[in-house]
């Protein structure tokens, strides 16, 4: 699968004021669109991205942060402490993000496109969306969820009391596979039946 091909067909091909990309990992509440297009009373705002968190521990953001050096690779992901409200940000992932129309006639095709220094396909959008004089924000009034596998067990805490501990699996763990594959292979796995 192509994703940056993919995003570019639905750019050259969309009709309307404005695109809504939502990846397949995330979950959002039903008045997600609202709260987004909200921000677009202000004629400044061409993107705006909600919060994300990245597939791990942590408040580390999908969002960019300005770099100190210009030609900083990776690009450093901004960490939540106490942001509010709509505010400029140098990229944002396509995770869940809201485009003006006027973004796709402002940037020369192809839109999404990796950076020869690595930068993933939606930062590197940004990038050059910021460079055609658009405006890239991040409503931090609006979070979405970012669907990870996770691992859930009871533990007993300093009191002795049982609370829930989540254990993040992050992609490539391979004591979560190893693990998984042994379950499976001594045939202890469910089996889930749909109909």
């Amino acid at each position: 699968m192509n994703i940056p091909a993919n995003r570019n067909d639905i750019g050259r091909d969309f009709v309307g004021d404005w695109l809504l990309m939502i990846d397949d990992d995330h979950t959002f509440q039903p008045d997600l669109l609202r709260r987004l297009l909200s921000h677009f009373t202000d004629d400044r705002v061409d993107i705006v991205a909600p919060v994300v968190l990245m597939k791990g521990p942590g408040l580390l953001t999908s969002i960019a942060t300005t770099p100190a050096d210009p030609d900083q690779w990776p690009l450093p992901l901004l960490t939540l402490t106490n942001q509010r409200g709509l505010q400029p940000v140098h990229a944002a992932a396509t995770a869940v993000m809201l485009i003006r129309r006027r973004v796709f006639e402002r940037v020369a095709p192809p839109w999404f496109e990796h950076h020869p220094r690595g930068y993933g396909h939606d930062h590197y959008f940004c990038l050059k969306a910021r460079a055609a004089g658009c405006g890239v924000y991040c409503g931090f009034d609006v979070s979405v969820g970012h669907i990870t596998p996770i691992a859930l067990s009871p533990v007993r805490d300093n009191s002795g009391q049982w609370r829930p501990n989540l254990q993040i699996i992050l992609p490539g763990d391979q004591a979560y596979t190893c693990e998984l594959t042994r379950i499976a292979a001594d045939g202890l796995m469910q089996r889930f039946e749909l109909g």
